[in-house]
Formats: structure tokens, sequence, C-alpha cells
């Protein structure tokens, strides 16, 4: 009996080994797919950018009339079904040269960079460069030219590109400073405090070689990038390389990687962009397509995507009448209220979406003029898979009687000192009263129904006034602000739970005067 049971826990732990080991090779598997006929055509389909939630696709088709070649930007949908709907071309002001093509897609939908300079909405041939257009409520703004020094004295090669960061303050250039040949260098360039950008700077020496480098594509987590090469290492004509970013300098890069096969061929590789999950690549390839070049998706390893980040979106509403709004949406690092980026949410919808990187705190807010704003916060300090998060945030109308909740207000346990975290949105509320001088509030405090009634009411007026203390030391007028504790006798959850005991514990204000 004990040897057939031996033999049976064997033959068990066997097959298990087995599972797993098929589910890691499962795993590990790099799936290639094309996009199909929706996408494709017998033309060559190029340049493919897909949005960060992985939704929309803005690519390139090029066409051939009467010898002249024209290149056309196109997009296609996502269904419910998970499938590509038909692409269809984007019409004026997106395609008004010969040569047409998306650089950048914003994480929020809302601007679009292409290929080209444009100056009060026409197209100039003797400049190099970007221009951007913006989403309104009655469409697409015209594109007008991203200004960066000195780009046109650097810019002479027969080919260009970029990129740019997810929180759209750095741009990484496609450049050959020699004219008329087709070796690039990648070269980069920062936002300066008027929108600008600084003049670009060749990358370091262990990304750009004698060999040619281009095409650069910078992942949602704004550390991992992937661009194209014909350096030494390679499989085939050119490649898709992966390096991270080390420091803050945005100069110290990792030894670039190849990404291998499937994903290199002995053809020539480019074109290459990752969503926000950053497990599937978009790119073009000319193995059994359906015409000179096609798109393609490929499922990639683990170790060929970018660090994993956290995707929010959601909505803004006014809430007093629950409706969306058009607005700002800006996210901090805490605890030192650096602005990590802005965004904005689409004009008619009010939806926005943000992205935050793993390993630190955020706090995020919507801002609009004649409104106050409620805070979100997320901690991301633990390192997880990949999220998709929705979170709606709120404006509140300045209006007398209206009650605005901090949700970013901490204090120490069982105590009215203020946790660091807290002066972000403290200074924020300094802002608004500031925008708004004839503004005056009162603080309150609120508790669960844990501890006796005098306790609850002495704490939350101590935590109220250490709020009011801060504020005034602040705001021009210190009778502006005034502060009350009412312990637990306004619940806005039960407190059978401590979740609910949790949203009582609060402290919130009510503008008193306009």
């Amino acid at each position: 009996m004990k040897t057939k049971l031996t033999i049976l826990l064997k033959l068990f732990f066997l097959l298990l080994s087995i599972d797993n080991l098929a589910q890691k090779n499962a795993e590990d598997t790099i799936v290639v797919y094309n996009l199909g006929s929706n996408v494709n055509t017998t033309f060559p389909d190029l340049n493919p950018k897909i949005t960060a939630d992985g939704q929309e696709l803005f690519f390139t088709r090029r066409l051939v009339d009467n010898g002249q070649v024209f290149e056309e930007i196109w997009v296609s949908e996502k269904n419910s079904q998970n499938k590509w709907d038909k692409a269809i071309k984007l019409l004026d002001p997106f395609n008004r040269g010969d040569k047409n093509s998306v650089s950048f897609v914003s994480t929020d939908g809302n601007k679009v960079i292409i290929k080209g300079v444009y100056r009060d909405g026409k197209l100039n041939l003797k400049e190099r460069g970007f221009s951007v257009l913006k989403k309104s409520k009655t469409g697409w703004s015209q594109p007008e030219v991203i200004n960066v020094e000195a780009y046109n004295l650097l810019d002479k090669g027969l080919h260009n590109g970029m990129a740019m960061s997810s929180t759209q303050d750095v741009m990484i250039f496609t450049i050959s400073e020699v004219k008329d040949v087709k070796d690039n260098d990648l070269y980069i360039s920062f936002i300066k405090p008027d929108g600008n950008f600084t003049k670009p700077i060749k990358l370091a020496a262990n990304i750009n070689t004698s060999s040619n480098e281009f095409s650069p594509f910078l992942a949602s987590d704004n550390t991992t990038m992937y661009f194209a090469s014909d350096r030494p290492g390679g499989l085939g004509e050119t490649d898709i390389w992966i390096t991270k970013r080390l420091d803050s300098t945005w100069q110290n890069w990792s030894n670039p990687v190849n990404l291998g096969a499937p994903v290199n061929t002995k053809d020539k590789e480019g074109y290459y962009s990752v969503d926000a999950s950053s497990q599937y690549a978009y790119m073009v390839s000319d193995k059994n397509s359906l015409g000179e070049a096609d798109v393609i998706r490929i499922k990639l390893r683990k170790d060929q995507q970018a660090n994993p980040v956290v995707l929010v979106s959601g909505k803004v509403l006014d809430r007093r009448v629950n409706k969306p709004i058009e607005s700002r949406i800006i996210y901090k690092l805490m605890p030192e209220g650096t602005k990590a980026g802005e965004v904005h949410t689409d004009p008619i919808s009010g939806e926005y979406k943000i992205i935050l990187p793993y390993g630190r705190k955020y706090e995020f807010f919507a801002g609009a003029k004649g409104y106050l704003s409620e805070t979100s916060f997320l901690d991301l300090t633990q390192v997880a898979e990949y999220q998709e998060r929705k979170i709606d945030l709120g404006l509140i109308p300045i209006e007398v009687g209206q009650i605005v909740k901090m949700n970013n207000i901490f204090f120490e346990y069982k105590s009215s000192i203020l946790a660091q975290e807290s002066f972000i949105e403290l200074d924020r509320i300094v802002d608004e009263m500031e925008e708004n001088p004839t503004m005056e509030i009162e603080i309150e405090g609120h508790t669960d129904d844990k501890g006796s009634h005098e306790y609850n009411v002495l704490l939350s007026g101590k935590r109220a006034d250490i709020v009011r203390q801060y504020l005034i030391t602040k705001v021009d007028n210190p009778n502006r602000v005034k502060s009350v504790g009412y312990g637990e006798t306004k619940p806005i959850a039960p407190n059978d739970t401590e979740e609910g005991r949790s949203i009582n514990r609060r402290v919130e204000f009510t503008v008193t005067h306009k």
C-alpha cells in the first residue's frame, strides 16, 4: 500500500511540475499577430502609435499616385469584442502635406504630435520639426510647431523622428547633424518654464554608436526606451533594442539589449510602440503580410517589458450637479509635492487618464476656474503588476455652504500632529484662497464613534485647529479661516465597519463667504 501511495504521489508531483513548466513556457512564448484587413492593406502600413489604454491605433498608409508618394494618417479603434474596427483616414487638420505621420499621442488622448512644421496652420516645407494638435469641444486645433531651441541647426539628415515622455516634458529626437545622410543618433531635449524645449543634446555613448540609431519610443514608465539600430549584434538589417534609464539626468542608460527573435528578423525592424500595460508591442513587418508592410502585434516576454505602471482613469464631475466638467488634472509626488505631470480631461466627456509608475505615493486632483478641488491619493510604494484603476474626481463650485473634503490630510495616530504628506494639500488650499481673495472657510474636524464624546470633540477640534493654524500663516487675513470640532456627531458612513469608521475620520471645510 505504501509503495502504491508513494508512486501515486511521485506521479502527481511530476504532472504538477510538467504543468508548471508548460505554463511558464506559455508565459515566455512571444506571440506574433497580424492585425488583419481592417488595419492592413496591400499598401505599406507603417509607423503604428498605440494609445496608452490600448484602444486606439494611429498609423501611416503609404500610397503612390502617378509616381507621387503620399503618406496619410489613419486610425482604428478596438471594439467591445476586442477586435480592431475598420480603419478610417483622418481628415483635416491631420493630413495636410504629402507625407503625414503621428509621432506621439498623449495619455489623455487630447494631444497628438505630427511630423512637420506648421505655423498658423500652414505647413512650412523649409523647416524641419514637429507640431502639436489639441482636442477641443469643437474638434482638433490647427497644428502648431513645437519650439525646440536650435533644432533646425542640428537636423540635417535624410530622416528624422521623435518620441515624448508620458509626462510630456522630455523629447527624444532622431537627428543627423550631417547633411543628407541616413545614419542618425538619438538626442534629448527638456521642457522649459515657457513651454518650449531646450537645445537637443546627444545621448550617451552606449546608446549612440557609429551605426544608425533611430525610431525611439519611451514607454509609459518614463524609464524604458526602445529604439531601432543596425549596430553589431543584431539579427538583420535593423533591430529593436531595449534600454533603461538609470537616474534622473536622462544621460545614464543601461547597455541596450537586443529583443531577439521573433521581434527581430533578418529584415528591417522599426516603428515600435507599446501600450501602458507593456504586454503588447506594435510594429511593422513584411513577413506573411497582406502587402508590402503590415502592422503586427507582439505579446512580449516579461524581460522585454517596461516597468509596471498604474493607469488611472475616470471622470471629473461638478459635485453640485454630478455632471462632467472640462478641467486639467495635476499629479504630484508625495511627500515633497513635486509636480509629476499634468493632463486635461476630454473636453466633452470629462474623462481623464494618467499614468503613475510604481515606487512612489501620489496626490492628484482636478482644477478649473471658479471651482475648488477634491484630491485623491494613491500609495504605489509596493511594486506590483500593471493595473487599471477607476477614480472619479470632484470639483466643487465656490458657493456659500459648499463642503470640500480634504482627503489628503493625515495625522499621527490618535493625535493632532500633521503628517508630512498633509502639507501638499494644505498648500493647494492656500493657492485656492489666493485665487479667490474674498473667500472665507471653516475647517471642520470629525471622528468615528470610538471613544467618549468629550474625547472625540476635543480631538477633532484640535485637528481642525492645527489645520487652521497652518493656513493662517499663509493667507493675508487670519479671520478668513475658522475651525470647529464635531467629534462623532456628523457621520457620513456607518460606524459598524473599519471602512466606515475610516471614512468618518475626516477633515473638511465649508465655504462661509464667497
